[in-house]
């Protein structure tokens, strides 16, 4: 099979499909159209039945091959419901023998469950894969990716890295804490023009999630507000991972205006004797400037009336602040934050006496449970719930589907597939070959299956939220058993 991307050259406002909730239209470049048919079936009986219009299958089939001879670009809508989904490897043929290379499957309303379509799909896609015909979905692009070891669409959520330069060495990171012995090259930054070429590629791709993080601070970078208008007037959602300490009344009313959806404030402490502890570099006072900015902020919001952004407060557990669980939440309500989390910290080995025991980690897990019921914070426990902090991929089941809605763009253009950061995959000419290429599908594939050589540093279980939705997906058609 192809390349799998979104082609741009199509009819103006002709809706391709609906990819992670957004409409996609590809409009008419320099001149160039695609013509776009819909099929039915591959006989005049079948498809002028279904759609009730006599001669229209002998009408198409002439336009098809006029348009072909000239050299016309063309894509068939092969529409699919419980009246000919028996045939639809037949028509699919049909449509392949008139010299078709780019067929949409459109699964309608009124279609079969996709357990019965099972074998025809495969049949499709394998004679896709032979004969380079780009084939996609209007629908289930994660799911029948993962089915059959395919990409038809980008990735939901990608994650930039902004700025490698930090104003705190906290104490657990992987990249400035006091106890790494070998930092971040500080002189890295993410080019706004580069960004901008790259957020292009994705949106026509699908993406619909922006995530701005570290490995530094991404407020300290000259053009960040820049970056946060780009993805803001492309309708694109927007998480924002900072420590706070740089935020001033005057951006947080700039964040707001510009409808940031999410600000995740890495605090990890309740109170200003551990926030220094946990902040190697700050002091107590930064802990009072920052909670009273966040109280502000939330004064702020309700005086206009406004929900966004959002505030969530993270907490990287280790060692040190395992036991001021139900404090965390006490803080989180006091600042009147939307939501809380808790992340059990990434091990390695310059860090590894900050890692919790067994019983630090069980203890935590219950303390949230209680807390999180006690106070009626949304509560995310990412890695805390499913990890642990002796065998960190012990409880994954069935493998992970990261590599099929997630990537993370590092500083230098290398790509992590998934959360975890163990395995880089080299960036090639631009983001689609790189998510298309052959190291990305063989990650894909093992992770897929819970490969020790990718997930044996995995805390996370196979859980993360995309996963989840994919898994119950697959098992509410069906067709779990034909992973």
């Amino acid at each position: 099979m192809g390349e799998i991307t979104i082609e741009k050259n199509h009819k103006p406002a002709k809706k391709l499909k609906i990819l992670s909730g957004r409409e996609i239209y590809e409009p008419e470049i320099n001149n160039i159209t695609i013509e776009i048919f819909d099929f039915y079936g591959h006989t005049s009986w079948l498809h002028d039945f279904l759609i009730g219009k006599g001669g229209d299958f002998d009408n198409k089939i002439e336009s098809v091959r006029y348009q072909l001879k000239k050299g016309v670009k063309i894509r068939a809508d092969l529409n699919i419901n419980e009246n000919n989904y028996l045939f639809i490897y037949d028509i699919f043929k049909f449509l392949v023998n008139l010299g078709i290379k780019k067929i949409l499957l459109e699964l309608s309303e009124n279609k079969p469950p996709l357990r019965q379509l099972y074998s025809s799909l495969k049949e499709i896609i394998n004679f896709a894969r032979e004969n380079d015909i780009e084939i996609n979905f209007n629908k289930y692009h994660k799911m029948l990716g993962v089915l059959f070891n395919e990409v038809f669409t980008g990735p939901d959520a990608v994650q930039f890295d902004v700025m490698a330069t930090c104003n705190h060495n906290c104490i657990y990171c992987w990249w400035h804490s006091p106890l790494i012995k070998n930092k971040y090259p500080a002189f890295k930054k993410l080019d706004f023009s580069e960004f901008k070429s790259i957020l292009d590629e994705l949106y026509d791709m699908g993406l619909t999630l922006v995530i701005f993080s570290g490995p530094g601070e991404p407020f300290l970078h000259p053009e960040f507000m820049k970056m946060i208008a780009y993805v803001k007037k492309k309708g694109l959602g927007l998480e924002i991972y900072t420590n706070g300490t740089t935020l001033t009344k005057k951006i947080l009313i700039e964040l707001s205006k510009m409808k940031v959806d999410l600000i995740s404030f890495n605090i990890s402490a309740s109170n200003p004797k551990l926030y220094a502890k946990m902040h190697f570099n700050q002091n107590e006072k930064s802990f009072e400037l920052l909670k009273n900015l966040l109280k502000w902020f939330s004064a702020y919001k309700k005086e206009n009336n406004l929900m966004a952004p959002m505030v969530s407060v993270v907490n990287i557990i280790t060692n040190q602040n395992c036991e001021d669980i139900e404090n965390m939440f006490i803080f989180s309500k006091e600042i009147d934050a939307q939501e809380i989390k808790f992340h059990f910290m990434m091990s390695f080995p310059d860090v590894e006496s900050l890692r919790i025991n067994n019983e630090q980690f069980n203890s935590a897990n219950e303390a949230i449970k209680l807390s999180q019921k006690k106070y009626a914070i949304p509560t995310y426990m990412l890695n805390l719930e499913y990890g642990s902090p002796t065998k960190p991929a012990e409880n994954i089941f069935n493998g992970c589907y990261a590599g099929w809605y997630f990537a993370r763009i590092q500083l230098d253009k290398k790509i992590d597939p998934c959360c975890v950061g163990s395995h880089r995959i080299d960036w090639a000419n631009s983001f689609s070959e790189t998510w298309n290429s052959e190291t990305y599908k063989e990650f894909r594939k093992r992770t897929k299956l819970h490969s020790n050589e990718y997930c044996n540093n995995c805390n996370r279980g196979g859980r993360l939220l995309g996963t989840i939705i994919i898994k119950d997906e697959l098992e509410k058609e069906g067709l779990s058993e034909f992973l």
